[in-house]
């Protein structure tokens, strides 16, 4: 589990800790605390944490698809939020096959939250989301959320809704396996750094293939 980790962050715009101590964020200023920790850049993604996440279509999601290929954690708390709507648009347009670089539509994104399916799949279709695909962590033997310490573990009063959802953060991961971005974004409200998300992964691109490429082609 990557919660055996020392707790800081340090990627931007994420949330800063000593080793140890409850991993704080914040939605409008209001404290919550998360579960763990994100896994650190370097780290190697064993497939098996993304078992029991459920497609849109309430089918299970087939982690072994991601062998050999770059892609994208978009972790979120709710896609019917606007935060959430906006950064699943922004990866869409970021990532898909309009995009006019080398690698266009090569990235995979997947959205994942506590959404039920048929929301998830409701959003997309009025959205007109084809490349992100939304995973969903409601069954009760889905250990993401913990796994990768992005629950919401408690708050005050305020933010009381919120608890066993989950934090916003990015995990980007290379063809080769291994975290090449993390980013657990401090404030619920924000959005993440997507430009920072996309530099790590045409960097990690350009080391695997050789690819000469602009990392503007994979701006916002």
């Amino acid at each position: 589990m990557f919660n055996q980790y020392p707790k800081t962050q340090t990627q931007p715009g994420a949330s800063s800790t000593t080793q140890n101590a409850p991993v704080k964020i914040t939605r409008r200023g209001v404290p919550m605390t998360i579960s763990g920790v994100l896994p650190p850049v370097g780290t190697p993604i064993n497939l098996e944490l993304l078992q029991n996440l459920a497609r849109a279509d309430w089918t299970l999601f087939d982690p072994r698809i991601l062998e050999g290929k770059p892609y994208v954690l978009d972790i979120l708390p709710s896609a019917d939020t606007p935060t959430c709507a906006k950064t699943i648009k922004a990866f869409e347009n970021q990532f898909s096959q309009k995009d006019e670089g080398e690698t266009k539509g090569e990235i995979l994104v997947f959205s994942v939250s506590k959404d039920l399916p048929p929301a998830l799949n409701r959003f997309c279709t009025v959205e007109g989301i084809k490349h992100v695909v939304p995973l969903s962590a409601y069954l009760p033997e889905c250990e993401f959320g913990t796994q990768f310490g992005v629950s919401i573990t408690d708050g005050s009063p305020e933010t009381k809704a919120f608890k066993g959802l989950f934090a916003r953060a990015v995990i980007a991961v290379s063809a080769s396996g291994n975290v090449v971005y993390s980013e657990l974004v401090a404030e619920l409200a924000n959005e993440p750094n997507y430009e920072a998300c996309g530099q790590a992964l045409v960097e990690s691109m350009r080391k695997r293939k050789g690819f000469s490429l602009s990392a503007g082609n994979f701006t916002e």
